[in-house]
């Protein structure tokens, strides 16, 4: 997963950060994050690929919460129903 915002930056340095995801009404899970090696702020890349994909598949909605640099933490709600595999 890459999440991208066009405005602010992500707070998540060189060792990288927690996220927090919610699959449905499902319990958070926690996922490691990292920066893009040129040290953007804008982009973070989501670890754990394959346990991140098996319940995505399974979900109809995630949240996505991060961290911003001088903000309070942010949720991201995505639709995932009807993505073709």
């Amino acid at each position: 997963m890459i999440l991208s915002i066009d405005r602010g930056q992500f707070l998540c340095g060189l060792d990288g950060c927690d996220v927090s995801v919610r699959f449905d009404e499902a319990k958070p899970q926690t996922y490691r994050a990292l920066e893009p090696g040129d040290y953007s702020t804008t982009y973070i890349f989501q670890t754990n690929y394959d346990r991140f994909l098996t319940a995505l598949r399974k979900s109809k909605k995630i949240y996505i919460e991060t961290q911003f640099y001088q903000e309070a933490s942010r949720v991201f709600e995505f639709e995932t129903t009807g993505l073709k595999w």
